[in-house]
């Protein structure tokens, strides 16, 4: 029975790979989604971040079901950039599943840095992407800027992997069809997939309204760092798994969230509506002027990437 392992990265098709792909139609269970529970726990707060000391829970048994030919796996952007480390994820993955066919799909440095910055944002950051840049540099060591180097990405995936594939997001807009033909090569499947926008981008005045409501009505990553942290920043169930009352902080982070998403939603609606003028877009503004900065630093690793391939 084959397994799969899809890596991310994140903002790279993952919602659409998770919500059309990898999917029980498909003949794919992926153990995040899908569950049960005891798995959807044990992955994203032992798998992805425990440290090795608080480690030693057994991976819970395969649920069973009724289809004979089940592909079990996991579909999860967040372990290519594991709080434990990428390799530590992939080796607890491998004494699991040793035989996985690992997928990563990659994108364009500065286009993942764009919309990993919109994310932030929708999890309670509120500085701006100049800011965001020199935060993730600083932070390359332990951040997503250090996994932005693809080649080393791929180089240790096959560490640990025989049958690895590294696809870029952009091959999904251009020629959808030969992507998902590729997949299907990969994964020894036919399965035929339309590829839909799953969740649209928020305008340029809608986040940085969200922004700017983030800054007074803090919430996840806008807390303090050792403040209890919501789900939607570390995964559901770390209360279940600590074996503790969930803190009132985090409910009322998630009241906050929901509140700036829908205000932020209304304020950018009727303003866009007051407003006809076509400007240059954030994303497009933001490449402009950081090109330079991702050449020079991504550059190398793109074409080592290129040639290993």
């Amino acid at each position: 029975m084959m397994n799969f392992l899809h890596v991310g990265f994140a903002k790279a098709a993952s919602t659409l790979l998770q919500k059309t792909y990898f999917t029980y139609e498909n003949n794919f269970h992926n153990l995040l989604h899908h569950g049960p529970d005891n798995w959807r726990r044990f992955i994203s707060h032992n798998l992805i971040s425990a440290q090795s000391s608080y480690s030693p829970i057994p991976a819970p048994q395969l649920p069973q079901v009724e289809h004979p030919n089940m592909s079990f796996g996991l579909s999860c952007e967040d372990i290519v950039n594991a709080p434990v480390g990428y390799s530590v994820a992939l080796s607890r993955w491998r004494k699991l599943f040793p035989n996985s066919r690992v997928l990563i799909v990659t994108r364009a440095q500065d286009d993942l840095t764009f919309s990993l910055y919109v994310q932030y944002i929708r999890a309670g950051y509120f500085r701006s992407i100049g800011e965001f840049t020199e935060e993730l540099i600083w932070d390359a060591q332990q951040g997503p800027w250090g996994t932005f180097y693809f080649d080393r990405i791929y180089e240790l995936t096959k560490e640990h992997f025989e049958n690895v594939k590294v696809i870029p997001y952009e091959f999904l807009r251009s020629e959808p069809a030969e992507f998902f033909k590729e997949l299907n090569d990969f994964f020894e499947v036919d399965v035929e997939i339309r590829a839909d926008v799953v969740r649209p981008s928020p305008s340029d005045l809608q986040l940085n309204t969200m922004r700017t409501l983030n800054r007074f009505l803090t919430h996840g990553l806008g807390l303090r760092v050792l403040e209890p942290q919501p789900g939607y920043v570390i995964g559901p169930g770390r209360d279940v798994v600590n074996k503790m009352k969930m803190p009132s902080a985090i409910g009322r982070s998630m009241r906050r969230r929901k509140a700036i998403r829908i205000w932020s939603h209304r304020i950018a609606s009727a303003l866009e509506r007051l407003s006809s003028s076509k400007q240059k877009t954030m994303r497009s503004g933001y490449t402009e002027e950081y090109k330079d900065l991702f050449a020079q630093t991504f550059c190398e690793s793109n074409q080592n990437l290129s040639q290993i391939l």
